[in-house]
């Protein structure tokens, strides 16, 4: 469960990252991208996650 929370805290932290870039930055529209889709992967990643949690609590 542990490498499961780690890899959360990361794409949370890139995702505020490039949140914080795309604000300050808003005529790129890379950065603009890249958050999209790091929201799109942390949605993608909480939705795993309870899955595997609810598997682990169920053993």
């Amino acid at each position: 469960m542990r490498k499961y929370q780690v890899t959360g805290f990361i794409i949370l932290v890139v995702n505020i990252l490039l949140l914080g870039l795309d604000l300050l930055n808003g005529s790129n529209k890379l950065f603009a991208l890249l958050s999209a889709l790091f929201s799109l992967s942390t949605v993608v990643w909480f939705i795993y996650y309870n899955k595997k949690a609810r598997e682990f609590s169920n053993k």
